[in-house]
This record gives structure tokens, C-alpha cells and sequence, in this order.
């Protein structure tokens, strides 16, 4: 192969050899990469976040229809267990299926002044606009959709769910999550990352969900009275689409 050099308007070339040089031969800084991309995870690199205010915890729910989905039954039983265990949780449903400034502002007012802990993105849109406001308010995302856009831009407050995952069932990984952490958003995006089970579910260091060993508790389903086939069943992360 000939490489071409221009030069002062002339042009003269060189040999170039294809032969590979002996490992040998190869200094050890070829050998040696110059980055690492994706291999330790994604670290939180934010501010210390306190813990949060006395009161109830909240969670920002945010998607179309949020307010409907918040007064589900499902949902209504969720937060009745979680208050079993000390202080209570309430959502804030933010409709995203209203005019896009008014969402926005009202997410917002959710999240600075009503001191959400965490958020549950109800689809792909309301997912994209919940990480650009993780990024300012270090909370994490709980993301129900299939893109895999979500998890590739390195930020390390998003996790995702599939997009069959029922909100309750979101919500119920945050509880989850939280008895390990206590009330803080970090400690909570911590214990999220950490790659450890939570019912049956962990995250790969980018967000995205695995199964893990254990077969899931159907706890879930049976609280609601509902059958295990409406409930989001966790063997199906076995699936390539969805990792």
C-alpha cells in the first residue's frame, strides 16, 4: 500500500508495509488503551444531597394520564404498604399530556419545592425531559420505556425499566430501595447502581435491567389482587430486547 503526501503543491508517496510487526516489537504504550468507556459503571460526581425534609415521602409521577394512573388501585395499595413501614408516600402526578410548559413547570415545582426523592417517567418524552432534570436536581429516574437511547448518554441518575412494567411495580422497587438507603436521592441512586438484587430486579452499571437469579416474589401481584400475568413478570428481562 502507497501513502500520499502533499506537500508545497506536490505530491510524492511511500511505501507502506502490511506486514503486522512482532508482538516484540510493539512498545507498551501501543498495548496499552488510552481510554476506558463503560467498563466501571457510572459514578454520581454531584453535590452531597441532605436527606429529606420530615413529612411524607414523595415521588414525582410523569407521563400521560399520571393523575388518572395515580388514583389507580394498584397504586393506592403500594403507597398503603409503604406507610407501614414509617413515614408515608405520596405521589405528585405531573400530566404530560397537558400543555408542555405548564408540565414542565409543574415537574419543576415538584422537584425543588415539594423535595421529590425520586422520579417515574411513564413513557419515552416524559423519560428524555425527567434525565435533562436529573442532571440539575440529582434525583434518580425510574424510566418505563424500551429506548435504549436513555441509558447511552452517561447519566448516572437513570435506570430503565421495560415499558410494560406497571408504576406500581415502579414504585414499589423505590420502597424497596429506600429501607436500604434512608430518605436521600444520592443514597437511593447508589443503591440503584450498586448492581445488588431489589425484588427479583438489578441494573447493568448503564441503567438497563437484568434479571438476576432469583426467581421474583409474586407478593407484588397478590397484594393487588390482581393474576401474575398483569404484573410485570421479571423472566422476561431474559429477553436481548430488553438488555
Amino acid at each position: 500500500m502507497y501513502i500520499g503526501t502533499v506537500h508545497d503543491g506536490s505530491i510524492t508517496y511511500r511505501l507502506a508495509p502490511m506486514a503486522k510487526e512482532p508482538p516484540e516489537a510493539q512498545s507498551e504504550a501501543a498495548q496499552t488503551p488510552y481510554a476506558r468507556v463503560g467498563e466501571d459503571g457510572l459514578n454520581y460526581a454531584g453535590p452531597s444531597r441532605p436527606n429529606l425534609p420530615p413529612g411524607p415521602i414523595r415521588v414525582v409521577l410523569f407521563g400521560p394520564q399520571a393523575a388518572q394512573l395515580a388514583q389507580s388501585a394498584a397504586i393506592k395499595v403500594q403507597l398503603a404498604l409503604a406507610a407501614r413501614n414509617g413515614r408515608p408516600w405520596t405521589l405528585l402526578p405531573v400530566d404530560s399530556d397537558q400543555q408542555w410548559g405548564a408540565a414542565s413547570t409543574q415537574h419543576v415545582h415538584a422537584l425543588w419545592n415539594e423535595h421529590a426523592l425520586a422520579i417515574i417517567a411513564l413513557d419515552r418524552n416524559a423519560a428524555h425531559l425527567s434525565e435533562q432534570l436529573a442532571l440539575k436536581s440529582f434525583v434518580p429516574v425510574l424510566a418505563l420505556g424500551d429506548d435504549k437511547t436513555l441509558t447511552s448518554a452517561d447519566v448516572p441518575s437513570i435506570f430503565r425499566l421495560p415499558a410494560a412494567t406497571p408504576p406500581a411495580t415502579a414504585l414499589h422497587l423505590l420502597e424497596v430501595a429506600e429501607a436500604r438507603s434512608g430518605p436521600n436521592p444520592q443514597q437511593i441512586r447508589n443503591v440503584l447502581a450498586s448492581g445488588n438484587p431489589i425484588s427479583g430486579l438489578a441494573f447493568l452499571p448503564a441503567g438497563n435491567p437484568r434479571a438476576v437469579t432469583t426467581p421474583p416474589s409474586v407478593s407484588i401481584a397478590t397484594q393487588f389482587g390482581c393474576p401474575r400475568s398483569r404484573f410485570w413478570d421479571l423472566g422476561h428481562l431474559h429477553s436481548p430486547s430488553f438488555l
